[in-house]
């Protein structure tokens, strides 16, 4: 399991990792993904998670949409 992207400056995502039972399966890339990235990791995906309750001018989400 991947999680991708620049965490919140309010959050530690380490330490949810780290005290998670399954973190032997997880891998956090905890950073800001270049463009040149963004196909590796939308090519892998089964799901998408954004902490949004609209996303009508998210990047992400229009990105997510077109890899289907």
């Amino acid at each position: 399991m991947f999680i991708v992207g620049e965490a919140w400056e309010d959050t530690n995502p380490e330490e949810l990792v780290n005290n998670s039972k399954y973190k032997d399966k997880i891998n956090l890339v905890n950073r800001y993904v270049s463009d040149d990235e963004v196909n590796k990791f939308f090519s892998i995906s089964d799901v998408v998670v954004l902490p949004y309750l609209r996303a009508s001018q998210s990047g992400a989400a229009h990105i997510a949409t077109s890899y289907g």
